[in-house]
């Protein structure tokens, strides 16, 4: 078999070997003879011993297939070619196949199977026999300290709101001056006033009065213009400055937070002429009502700076007062 390969190389060999001799055949002279040698010097050493029989077929005018044909069947019976040669032409080389792709398989996923766990088995507690109250001592109970209460106060008396009103103008002064004017402030409450930060004043500024002291319950307060002689034989609780227009005046009273506590808004009542005060009916009822002052009317209480009796009550129950 190693030699049918040889034999068959070289019969390729001489076949492209051969193309090449039938073109140099068509040439002339030297150059022809010189191309036709170097060609043939080409073939393989397979083929070597052939070559002078190919230069002899070459010069006789036969072709090489005509010179290989007995060789061949020399070798194998089978190999003699039946007829004239045709040189093939050259063929080119098959690429390798490419390499195929790989197709992965399927992966399978793998199916889970969840199960279900197994409950664990309940287990029934029997409960232990209940002692009879005999098997169980009773345990005496510490004493404990009761915390000292503080004794409940006993409810008192709330007194009744305090209560401080103008009570009574003497606006027109007295029979000794005109100019001796008084006021009075009542309260009308079961409780005594500090009268610190209270303050009395007319709408137009004047008179301005910063009160001060004290007004007992159901108790009365002087204030006497310029000086205590206003009124001879009853002391003053505070002496105050500034007059009074007889035309008349807006008075406000006012406690230590600024509250308005009383208004009177005009002159009522009262007698410029017999120097009668205006005094007030109801010390609960508004302040800036008309019906409720009214001119003094009765005895005379006190004695101005001439000794003349004061058409008034200051200092005491107003004659009109219900």
């Amino acid at each position: 078999m190693s030699l049918l390969r040889s034999l068959l190389l070289g019969l390729a060999v001489a076949a492209v070997t051969y193309g090449g001799v039938v073109g140099i055949t068509h040439l002339s002279g030297r150059g022809a003879a010189e191309l036709s040698t170097g060609a043939t010097q080409s073939v393989t050493p397979t083929l070597a011993p052939e070559n002078g029989a190919k230069n002899s077929a070459k010069q006789n005018g036969t072709t090489l297939a005509q010179v290989v044909a007995p060789k061949l069947a020399q070798l194998s019976p089978t190999l003699a070619p039946t007829g004239t040669v045709t040189p093939s032409p050259r063929i080119s080389p098959t690429p390798w196949p490419s390499t195929p792709t790989p197709t992965p398989s399927p992966t399978s996923t793998p199916t889970h199977h969840t199960a279900s766990p197994t409950p664990w088995p309940t287990q029934t507690v029997t409960p232990s026999p209940t002692p009879t109250p005999s098997d169980i001592p009773t345990p005496s109970p510490e004493p404990t300290e009761t915390p000292n209460q503080s004794p409940t106060p006993e409810p008192t008396d709330t007194p009744a709101p305090s209560r401080v009103v103008i009570n009574e103008i003497a606006w027109m002064g007295t029979a000794a001056d005109a100019n001796d004017e008084w006021l009075e402030l009542y309260n009308a409450g079961d409780s005594a006033v500090d009268l610190s930060g209270w303050t009395l004043q007319a709408e137009d500024g004047t008179p301005k009065i910063a009160l001060s002291g004290t007004i007992g319950a159901n108790g009365y307060y002087l204030l006497e213009r310029t000086d205590d002689t206003v009124i001879s034989d009853i002391a003053a609780d505070q002496i105050y400055s500034g007059a009074m227009g007889n035309a008349g005046e807006v008075l406000v009273l006012r406690d230590s937070t600024g509250m308005e506590r009383d208004r009177v808004s005009a002159w009522y009542a009262g007698n410029n002429t017999t120097k009668a005060s205006m005094e007030r009916i109801d010390a609960l009822a508004d302040g800036s009502d008309p019906s409720n002052w009214a001119d003094h009317v009765g005895a005379a209480y006190g004695a101005d700076a001439d000794g003349n009796p004061i058409n008034g009550t200051p200092g005491a129950k107003n004659s009109v007062q219900a």
